[in-house]
């Protein structure tokens, strides 16, 4: 008799040889229990690990951008993210900057209604096209912040981004200039 029939425990048909008349095998038992356990353990813990929630960062796309009232700083920034940089045109340094519109999914489209007003510097150029603005300016002697604000028609409520541009920095041919949202 096994061990595991010397237990009360009935001797599973995995751990039984072949019928050939010989007992079965006292190791083949002990790795097939452990075998076996192994696989419960296994299957425990795979469920398990599914339980914890999402093992990478899951961030949902934000709510569509409604019109119906001023839609805030931070939406218009995300979806209007201005990208700047430096541009030499002779012995000046200007600031070229260019926005466009992305939405995100349902969002109620926003237009750029005219130039941007500077504040600390000076306007050289701007053109808009579809839904792309690009405008060039100069900054003042001595500045290193540059208010702009950029008029927007969002359907018929009329609204405007104001950012901050860095320009304290050492100019460079193509080098970026730091932009950042500036809150009502």
């Amino acid at each position: 008799m096994s061990r595991d029939e010397d237990r009360g425990k009935p001797q599973a048909p995995e751990d039984a040889r072949p019928d050939d008349g010989e007992p079965p095998s006292p190791a083949r038992s002990k790795t097939m229990r452990h075998l076996r356990r192994l696989l419960l353990v296994g299957a425990a813990g795979g469920a398990a690990s599914q339980c914890t929630g999402c093992p990478i960062v899951c961030d949902p796309l934000p709510p569509p951008m409604q019109c119906s009232a001023d839609p805030g700083a931070y939406a218009l920034f995300e979806r209007l993210y201005p990208d700047a940089t430096w541009r030499q045109e002779g012995t000046e340094w200007l600031v070229a900057v260019r926005m466009t519109w992305s939405p995100y999914g349902d969002d109620d489209p926003v237009t750029f209604t005219g130039p941007p007003a500077i504040a600390g510097g000076t306007l050289r150029g701007h053109s808009i096209t579809g839904a792309t603005l690009e405008f060039t300016f100069l900054p003042d002697a001595g500045a290193t912040t540059v208010e702009v604000t950029v008029p927007l028609d969002c359907e018929t409520f009329a609204v405007s981004l104001r950012f901050a541009a860095d320009v304290s920095g050492t100019p460079t041919a193509d080098g970026y200039v730091g932009v950042s949202v500036l809150a009502e």
